[in-house]
């Protein structure tokens, strides 16, 4: 732990050092290597640990001296710490490269001394939040890792919408975090302290007490997570972060709502089956959702935020099933459920880290992310649209890549249900099966689009013509993460092993029987991995075979067909709305899709467009009513705002004569 302890100090050093150093290069330097520093620091600490942990040897926590009442700076390290701390300190420092080298030729430089200084408080209050045993200290570092990303998402904020999506934000945070404050208020009533250890230990809290406890921290910990409809935030936050922040929130950021369910459900002792039901409904829910809103994207940053709205539902529905498999006493289901869980949650991080830094290599390289405007990248960005192109197979779960590995442990966990008896067993069996399959069909046609429209074709406006890949450190953070999520892929039985703790941990009693059926997670992994042996053997052989056949001959290269005409140009080409259009109007009821066709007029037409609309349901549905709601029930309560002092201190007698009357009964 004291390696971690250490990274955790780098952090605080390095934000505090960046914010002294000011907007010159040298606060971007310091900034960038602290993130690099502590990461490091916190890898090596994390191997150590695991290998503790692994070996059934659990790591005491550190009790530090502090003289606020109230507070006890309580820190621990467990296997469900352990592997969300995983991507916090690998992307964290991959991020911070990439980020230094974009912001340097970034023509609207933001004042990079507050940018690094808040990024290292992002790390600094995600490791205080995965290490905290106690409660009180567990809701300080909460809002410091939620209040210091705002910041860094109003970075431009010249823009408006940059500033409607960095007040979204914080927003969904803070009503995040009231809730999550109500969550510990009652479990330290009933335990009588805030420590985590008293959490843990308590017995018989009665069902209803316990369902509205995990109510509310699915709501609290879903505002974090993007869980539907409480994702509105992220589609906005996301795109208008810079590229290297948006990484780091999409594979990290979110997924410690996801931390605190679980860390939650360790605390409430035996689940009952409807917390199963939720879970898989929610999360079936919150995948479908995202992945029907990502189709009608133009933005391509805007496709990947949805596209985490439908991986984060995803890992619900693992977690749903691993929690039917605790309910019903299935150790085997349990098993897969959690596992597939948390392995997901890992090969989501790498993926989506490299896909949102090939857009930002795209928006720095062109101006623009939107798709119309794009077109035949692959050929003038070589390394961004390869480490696209391998991201996008991974992130609709393609076999052998890594994304597959935890959706078919879901599959598996799926089929294992069939043990159980009832009719919620068979409909839960049947809605995670069809709705893995179904998500996963949705998420080939969404980035199909994006890929397609893109990297694809003949560029549709000069900036795509004059595109080019990044510097060479983006590309060396490219390549690090491409072989991070190959390496992910060939090792995926190893990164099971490393998830047994926190799986043993969310397995509660069960979990003593969690090394005897690791084989059945193992084995599929094994075969898996080898696979995807052969098949990057098989591209290596058919590489070198195409280059020995070519070798000393003359390659000419020509446009592609041109369907007839003798002069085609790229507005000839299949545009991205027109690749998605039937599956579009096929669920325009739901995602509000809307195409919108400006017709050519008169027999001499000089123009002619089409616009595609795709409104947030969410808002338009939800939200929007509600603090319109609240707006007119705030402006009907203004007559008590008047400027009548003697009136607002009988106000307050009123209040303090209520107060002891309550307290007196």
């Amino acid at each position: 732990m004291a390696l971690i302890l250490a990274a955790l100090a780098v952090y605080l050093s390095g934000a505090g050092l960046a914010w002294v150093l000011g907007r010159g290069r040298a606060a971007s330097i310091a900034g960038s290597a602290s993130a690099v520093v502590g990461g490091i620091l916190g890898v090596i600490g994390l191997g150590l640990a695991l290998s503790r942990l692994m070996d059934g040897h659990p790591i005491p926590d550190l009790a530090l001296a502090w003289s606020l009442p109230g507070l006890h700076v309580v820190l621990g390290l467990d296997g469900l710490s352990a592997v969300f701390l995983l991507p916090v300190f690998v992307l964290g420092g991959l991020c911070a490269l990439s980020g230094h080298a974009a912001l340097a030729h970034d023509p609207d430089k933001p004042h990079l001394g507050a940018h690094w200084s808040f990024y290292n408080l992002t790390l600094a209050g995600l490791t205080l939040t995965l290490m905290a045993r106690d409660g009180l200290l567990f809701l300080i570092a909460w809002e410091i890792m939620s209040l210091a990303p705002f910041f860094l998402i109003v970075t431009h904020d010249k823009e408006e919408r940059v500033r409607t999506a960095g007040w979204a934000y914080l927003i969904a945070s803070h009503l995040g975090a009231v809730i999550l404050a109500l969550v510990f208020i009652l479990l330290g009533r009933e335990a009588g302290s805030l420590s985590f250890a008293a959490f843990a230990s308590l017995h018989g809290l009665s069902p209803v007490l316990a369902g509205t406890i995990f109510l509310l921290g699915l709501t609290g910990f879903g505002a974090k997570a993007g869980f539907a409809p409480l994702h509105v935030w992220l589609p906005e936050a996301h795109p208008a972060a810079p590229s290297h922040v948006s990484a780091f929130m999409s594979g990290v950021l979110i997924k410690i709502g996801v931390y605190g369910v679980m860390r939650l459900l360790t605390f409430l002792g035996q689940p009952p089956e409807w917390w199963s039901l939720a879970c898989i409904g929610l999360g079936l829910f919150t995948g479908v959702w995202g992945i029907l809103a990502a189709l009608g994207q133009r933005d391509i940053k805007r496709l990947l935020a949805y596209s985490s709205v439908e991986n984060v539902g995803l890992i619900l529905l693992g977690l749903g099933l691993g929690l039917m498999g605790t309910a019903q006493r299935l150790p085997g289901l349990a098993l897969l459920g959690y596992g597939g869980a948390l392995l997901h949650m890992l090969n989501h991080g790498l993926i989506k880290s490299l896909l949102f830094l090939s857009a930002g290599a795209v928006l720095h390289s062109t101006g623009t992310l939107d798709q119309s405007r794009l077109g035949g990248l692959a050929g003038r960005m070589p390394l961004t649209g390869a480490a696209f192109f391998l991201g996008a197979l991974a992130i609709c779960g393609l076999p052998p890549l890594n994304g597959f590995c935890g959706e078919l442990l879901m599959y598996m966990a799926a089929a294992a249900n069939t043990a159980g008896d009832g009719f919620s067993h068979d409909v839960s069996v049947l809605c995670s099966v069809a709705g893995l399959a179904f998500i996963g069909a949705l998420c080939l046609a969404a980035f199909g689009r994006g890929l397609g429209a893109a990297f694809l074709g003949e560029p549709r406006s000069e900036a795509a013509l004059k595109a080019h890949d990044p510097g060479h450190l983006e590309c060396f953070v490219l390549l690090v993460l491409l072989g991070l999520c190959l390496t992910a892929s060939l090792a995926a039985p190893s990164l099971f092993s490393i998830l047994l703790p926190a799986v043993t941990l969310l397995m509660g009693k069960g979990g003593a029987a969690a090394e005897r059926l690791a084989p059945t997670a193992t084995m599929p992994l094994a075969y898996t991995a080898l696979a995807a042996c052969l098949v990057f053997l098989a591209a290596v052989v058919l590489f070198k075979l195409r280059e020995r056949l070519l070798f000393n001959r003359p390659i000419r290269g020509s446009r592609t067909w041109g369907c007839g005409y003798t002069g085609p140009t790229a507005r000839m080409q299949y545009s991205g709305g027109s690749f998605v259009q039937p599956l579009a109007d096929q669920t325009r009821t739901v995602t509000g899709h809307r195409t919108v066709i400006h017709a050519p007029l008169g027999l001499f037409p000089l123009s002619a467009r089409v616009e595609e609309r795709s409104p947030e349901r969410g808002v338009v549905w939800l939200f929007r009513p509600l603090f319109q709601g609240l707006e007119t029930l705030c402006n009907g309560l203004k007559f008590l705002q008047h400027g009548k002092a003697h009136l607002y201190i009988l106000y307050i007698l009123v209040a303090l004569v209520l107060a002891l009357a309550w307290k007196g009964q």
